[in-house]
């Protein structure tokens, strides 16, 4: 399906920050699209030299987001290019609370705003060291959806 949301193309295998952002500038935006990208095509978005061509494994690249796009269930998926929210802007969400949001299909205001507590603890549940407030999140959420 079509998804508002990127996925954190950072955790698949090889790619860092700076081709995780080549890959968002080309529309490119979630596992499913990075492992079915073909070679050469992922070579030119991820404008590899040639140097880099011999270092990279572009097989293992796709096969390591195959894995990914299958283990977060987003297998067809693909993204719509919307820009997300920078979500850790508000209080009480790091990058790891970011990342499961986005991976969930939440990563904009709006759509915190309209998520339930519910919804949000069963994608960030509470540990030892966390005991996230959910309404607070949302709450923010509602604000900021509100002056956009």
């Amino acid at each position: 399906g079509l998804s508002a949301c990127p996925q954190p193309l950072t955790r698949v295998r090889d790619i860092g920050t700076t081709f995780a952002r080549r890959l968002y500038e080309a529309g490119i935006g979630t596992y499913w699209e990075v492992a079915t990208l073909p070679n050469e095509m992922l070579a030119e978005v991820l404008r590899l030299n040639e140097q880099q061509r011999q270092r990279y494994d572009l097989a293992e690249i796709r096969s390591d987001a195959r894995r990914l796009a299958e283990e977060t269930q987003s297998v067809g998926r693909v993204w719509d290019g919307t820009p997300p929210d920078d979500l850790t802007a508000l209080d009480g969400i790091g990058e790891a609370y970011q990342r499961r949001l986005y991976e969930a299909g939440i990563c904009t205001f709006e759509g915190l705003a309209a998520a339930s507590p519910e919804l949000l603890q069963a994608i960030c549940p509470p540990n030892r060291l966390a005991r996230p407030d959910y309404a607070h999140w949302i709450a923010q959420a509602q604000a900021r959806a509100a002056t956009d």
